[in-house]
């Protein structure tokens, strides 16, 4: 337990942080992996740690690197999926993106407004594309929205709204948050950048 950031409740608790992994079908869905993610100040305090009865090779990591480990452990299982689903919190991190390109693993991810990437060079009245809320002007009119419901929160109900829009990105001259060789493969790819907003 610790003071950190509870993504239930979207403010800072004392509470446990945990990634799961939950496979999904159309006849329902079940848990299939987890792991607990420790504060630094946990993991920083070897003595703490032994007490609590953790391994000393328990380290502190953020939540997309135990994310990575699972789905990692669920492939060497042969679990079968079609794509992998994640929340911006995943989204916005360049590591599990580019083990999605190495993994040729289709996936859709949430992604902070502030995302920065490379799309359309703009246009009249239509700004060239730097970070992912640049897109939402090439999705003016109502049709091309669709309103869904992420469940309730506690906050009550969460809708969202959602759209897309296609780039084709090439793999850039420097690496990505100095990442070896980037986050994607060779020549042009295609992508889906789907954006979302309250």
């Amino acid at each position: 337990m610790a003071f950190q950031h509870c993504g239930l409740t979207g403010d800072v608790r004392n509470c446990q942080v945990m990634v799961m992994l939950s496979y999904a079908t159309a006849a329902g869905h079940a848990f299939i992996d987890r792991r607990l993610c420790l504060p630094e100040d946990w993991t920083t305090d070897r003595d703490r740690c032994g007490e609590a009865g953790i391994p000393d090779e328990v380290a502190f990591a953020t939540k997309p690197e135990p994310a990575i480990a699972m789905l990692e452990q669920a492939r060497s299982a042969q679990v079968p999926f079609a794509w992998i689903l994640a929340d911006a919190g995943y989204g916005r991190d360049p590591q599990l993106r580019a083990w999605c390109h190495r993994q040729s693993a289709p996936y859709v991810f949430g992604v902070p407004v502030d995302l920065p990437l490379d799309g359309p060079p703009g246009k009249a009245r239509q700004p060239a594309v730097k970070r992912a809320d640049d897109l939402l002007h090439y999705a003016k009119t109502r049709d091309q929205w669709e309103r869904r419901s992420c469940g309730d929160g506690a906050k009550g109900m969460r809708p969202y709204d959602w759209t897309h829009a296609s780039s084709t990105r090439t793999r850039p001259k420097h690496s990505l948050h100095g990442a070896p060789g980037g986050y994607l493969p060779p020549g042009p790819v295609p992508h889906h950048f789907i954006c979302d907003a309250q």
